[in-house]
């Protein structure tokens, strides 16, 4: 209540109008703008110049601060809008490329949206608000007249009295608190950088982060850091120190050019870092893998693709084939099961053999030329209804052949079915080229992609203390955003000349690492004969006696892009196979016992925005010496997988197929056969014993043992 007391009486303590209104504008410009900015500690050093009422400027600086706390988005939007305006680009460029310009950070989307907001208001705004301050102050002295109380909030005002425009000591006291605070600086900058370092490493790298000195050394722009320790739960690192030489020619435009960096004795806690390592390797086995007792170990298992899995996914050619096949055995079949039902078993044979007999009664008790003549129709009858059956039974034989050619060629299709897809199965699904194996790019890929990933883990933590790329057009809200322009200077925004590192361990001779800077990083390390007793592969498989050469060459293009080549020269080494004696582990362990060097190198590209599009390709000669060894038993497994694939697709086609056998099918042919066999016996017979000359033959034969017989008689009387 007194300070809202001290306000208003603060309100009516000026003399002119004016002041308020204009604390009023340096209000809007100091809530508006961010708080650390060059613009808003001009607008202080102004407000304390001028003869302006200190109490109402901060009032309102906090009224326009919360308001433009809720109007950041739209200061980022419209600055965003005015810095990639295309008809200003050429304005930007020129401004960005003019140093005192980039103090003022007028390529922050929310400092220049903000400032346009407010010149644009600054006019309208003053104007406005000194009538309405008139008015106020009118209103409250005759408020006061009539109520006492009002009395209070009014300050005796001296009209004699001229108003100063400038404040004198207000200057001079910004510059004796800038002064105090620049001395408080430099006496005091070692333990601030000391103690600010050791909060922020602390903070990123979640550890406890000491740094015992840190001295500067203003004349020469260096800075050293001494007995550095990182300590966490699970390792402790140590580094004796750290120089930072700055060149300061360049920093006046903003651009952070660093000569060295040279970081001596990086010392780890290998044990911890060793005893971790294995554990992680040693609980990933565990959940991965079970016991595989009396089986090869996994690293050496041919681990060949399903079958039923296979030839359940492909569209295959000849399982499709075969169900057509299947499909027109069925149709035949009961195609001639009908023909048997309703034609070839309606033949009336017994018919026939009745008529066959009928004339063969008439043939023996022929007695007159009317009985010739009646056997002669009765024949000629009887051959018609012969050459009826018979040319129906043509018409079935011929189509039971055309039908049986079919079953014929389809039984000879399903000999030879499987071949073509099983061949498009086998050069789909290679297995690798040569039939070798490519133990490098099986167990070293997931593990080189797994750091790799790790790797850039902390580079994108470092990432927003480096320069951004041009083309990141994503807005931050309540931060805004960095444009950037086109630089006509050649030089870079930031440089790193050299960084030189050494690590000192028992487990190698030398460690160096090298970095540079200049748009892009370059960056190589290298171990010479880094001592190592046992690598762990697997379970089965470990590494002795190791003696490594390790270099690795990493480029970085502008933090979006990253190559890499690295060369690890295994150049002392014994395989360690505990094996079990079975086939398998013989013929790998005789393999390995002749291997005791050989090296690997490594090429990997990835984009840094990207990492699922990383491309890496491992090239070893431990392949090559593998590869002779491996190959006579991979053949003998691949040769096996191709059998029983072939052998899955037949039964798979057969299973399709069914008992599919023209076996069956030979009975229509019989019964047809029988038929016939059964007419040309009676056409024979017919054709032999009751032809018209045999009848009259024997008509006449007849005839004359008659007329014999009846001259016998007759010479007798």
């Amino acid at each position: 209540m007194l300070t809202l007391i001290k306000l208003l009486k603060t309100l009516n303590s000026t003399q002119t109008n004016f002041q308020l209104s204009l604390a009023l504008i340096f209000g809007m410009f100091s809530g508006f703008l961010p708080f650390f900015s060059l613009i808003n500690a001009i607008v202080v050093l102004v407000v304390f110049s001028l003869n302006i009422p200190l109490g109402v400027y901060v009032v309102f600086t906090v009224m326009f601060s919360m308001l433009g706390a809720l109007l950041d988005n739209s200061f980022a939007t419209f600055g965003y809008m005015l810095l990639t305006d295309s008809s200003l680009n050429n304005l930007w460029t020129t401004l960005y490329n003019f140093t005192p310009a980039l103090w003022f950070n007028f390529n922050h989307t929310i400092t220049l949206g903000s400032f346009m907001v407010s010149l644009i208001m600054l006019f309208p705004l003053y104007f406005i608000s000194k009538p309405l301050f008139n008015h106020y102050r009118n209103t409250l002295i005759k408020l006061s007249q009539k109520i006492k109380i009002f009395r209070w909030f009014i300050l005796d005002i001296d009209t004699t009295k001229k108003v100063k425009l400038f404040r004198w000591w207000g200057s001079g006291l910004i510059i004796a608190i800038f002064l105090i605070v620049v001395l408080f600086s430099i006496l005091l900058f070692d333990p601030i950088i000391k103690y600010s370092l050791e909060y922020l490493l602390s903070k990123a790298t979640k550890s406890e982060v000491s740094i015992k000195n840190v001295n500067t050394n203003f004349r020469n722009t260096t800075f050293k850091f001494s007995e550095i320790s990182i300590i966490n739960d699970k390792q402790i690192s140590n580094i004796k120190h750290i120089i930072v030489d700055l060149d300061t020619d360049h920093l006046i435009n903003k651009k952070l050019d660093i000569k060295s960096i040279d970081i001596k004795d990086i010392s780890l806690n290998n044990k911890l870092l060793v005893q971790t390592s294995y554990n992680k390797a040693k609980t990933s086995q565990q959940t991965k893998n079970t016991d595989d007792k009396g089986q090869a170990s996994d690293i050496f298992k041919f681990n060949l693709l399903d079958i039923d899995a296979i030839l359940n996914k492909e569209d295959l050619k000849s399982i499709k084939e075969s169900k057509m096949i299947q499909q027109r055995f069925n149709d035949i079949n009961k195609k001639w099961k009908d023909i048997e039902e309703n034609k070839i078993n309606n033949i009336d044979t017994k018919n026939l053999n009745d008529d066959f007999k009928n004339i063969k009664v008439l043939g023996k008790n022929i007695k007159s030329l009317e009985d010739i003549k009646h056997i002669t129709i009765e024949i000629k009858e009887f051959k018609n209804k012969i050459s009826v059956i018979q040319e129906e039974i043509n018409v079935y034989k011929e189509e039971y052949k055309k039908d049986k050619d079919i079953l014929n060629n389809d039984l000879k299709q399903i000999k030879t079915l499987p071949n073509d897809d099983y061949k498009y199965l086998i050069s789909k699904y290679s297995l690798n080229q040569n039939s070798a194996f490519s133990i490098v790019s099986t167990y070293i890929g997931k593990d080189m992609s797994k750091y790799i990933k790790i790797f850039i883990g902390y580079l994108n933590m470092i990432k927003p203390y480096l320069p951004s790329s041009e083309d990141d057009d994503k807005i931050i809200r309540q931060k805004g955003q960095w444009i950037t322009f086109k630089v006509l200077s050649p030089y870079p925004t930031f440089v790193l000349q050299n960084l030189n590192a050494n690590i000192v361990s028992k487990k190698f001779d030398d460690c160096r690492i090298y970095l540079s800077y200049n748009v892009d990083t370059k960056i190589n390390i290298n171990v010479s004969h880094y001592k190592q007793n046992i690598i762990k592969l697997d379970k089965k498989l470990h590494l002795k006696d190791n003696i490594v050469n390790f270099n690795a060459n990493v480029n970085i293009k502008k933090f979006d892009n990253m190559s890499s080549i690295i060369d690890v020269n295994f150049i002392k080494t014994n395989f360690i196979y505990k094996d079990r004696l079975n086939k398998y582990d013989m013929i790998i362990k005789n393999i390995l016992n002749d291997i005791d060097m050989f090296y690997i190198e490594s090429k990997i590209t990835t984009s840094l925005q990207n990492t699922n599009d990383m491309k890496i390709s491992i090239v070893s000669d431990i392949d090559r010496k593998l590869k002779n060894g491996l190959k006579k038993e991979s053949n003998k497994q691949i040769l096996e997988y191709k059998r029983k694939l072939k052998l899955k697709l037949k039964e798979k086609i057969r299973a399709n197929i069914g008992n599919i056998s023209n076996e069956d099918f030979e009975k229509y042919s019989n019964l047809l056969n029988d038929k016939e066999n059964l007419l040309r016996n009676i056409q024979k017979e017919l054709v032999f014993k009751y032809n018209i000359k045999n009848i009259k033959d024997k008509l006449n034969k007849q005839y004359k043992n008659k007329l014999k017989k009846f001259f016998n008689k007759s010479s007798i009387k």
